[in-house]
């Protein structure tokens, strides 16, 4: 009961931000825009967002075998799959973690497990952060070096971090980064075939303003008090838009990043689907049984 109960209060948290968003954006204009989207840049993104996962699982294999857990790469693939499918699917965007914390739970202490965890977590928010400082460098360069500076002190707190909260050595640290930031680079490009299936004109100077925006959503989304993320990522797009237009002085379309949200959010729905196969074997994803 009280799960359901959750479940619906954060269906209820969604529905409430975007109506949040449909209030400054038409919703009219957003399905009209979505209608029109470009179905071959909508498949390219869904292709895209599977191989982000085949990375995402690189990323755990390499994690946990620093941990001296050795997990076969299609089983890797079995729980990130799985992993995304709840986060997706339902309440909150954690729920995959915990459950592959307790699968793992024989063979490493619990310590650990959660240690690994939010390195994975930590190194995929630090790409993201970073990446997000480099593009307003690049279109704000009066504050490049501010902005330099933050991202030092940045990389300097996530290495400390690791290191001496997560116990993670340096190069485990930082090969997880390296691997974040190639996962990164594969979903942000799915979210550029989705932006140019619905903005065909789209230039390489708003590309880094959207981009901008994209990084703080998908940090956003990353709260659990929602469904997927759903209305967290819309809400940013829509009224962060304006607020970076005046800051960049690049035309940023509100009614675009919001059908490109949406249209993401759905796209993640198809991408992370056939983790709900392997959810209901759970038990059979437990070490040793690959």
């Amino acid at each position: 009961m009280k799960y359901w109960l959750l479940y619906a209060l954060k269906i209820g948290v969604a529905a409430a931000l975007l109506w949040l968003v449909f209030r400054f954006v038409p919703m009219e204009q957003v399905q009209d825009i979505l209608k029109n989207i470009n179905m071959k840049w909508v498949l390219l993104a869904l292709l895209l967002m599977l191989l982000g996962q085949v990375g995402m699982a690189w990323r755990m294999q390499f994690l946990f075998g620093q941990a001296g857990v050795k997990i076969a790469h299609l089983h890797a693939n079995k729980l990130i799959f799985m992993s995304n499918f709840c986060n997706n699917w339902l309440p909150g965007g954690l729920g995959g973690d915990v459950v592959r914390g307790y699968l793992f739970r024989a063979e490493l202490p619990a310590k650990k497990l959660v240690q690994l965890l939010v390195a994975e977590r930590l190194s995929g928010l630090s790409v993201i952060a970073g990446m997000a400082l480099i593009f307003l460098m690049l279109l704000l360069p009066a504050d490049a070096k501010i902005l330099a500076l933050i991202l030092a002190v940045g990389a300097a707190f996530y290495h400390v971090f690791s290191k001496r909260l997560l116990g993670l050595s340096s190069y485990a640290a930082w090969g997880c980064v390296f691997l974040s930031w190639g996962n990164y680079v594969v979903w942000t490009a799915a979210f550029v075939a989705l932006l140019y299936g619905l903005l065909p004109a789209l230039t390489w100077h708003g590309l880094q303003a959207y981009l901008v925006l994209y990084s703080l959503a998908v940090i956003a989304a990353i709260l659990p008090i929602s469904v997927g993320g759903l209305g967290l990522r819309e809400f940013v797009f829509a009224y962060g838009a304006p607020q970076l237009a005046a800051m960049t002085h690049v035309s940023l379309d509100s009614q675009i990043l919001t059908a490109a949200g949406l249209a993401l959010y759905g796209v993640m729905l198809l991408a992370s689907a056939p983790g709900g196969w392997w959810l209901l074997q759970w038990r059979e994803l437990a070490p040793g049984k690959d």
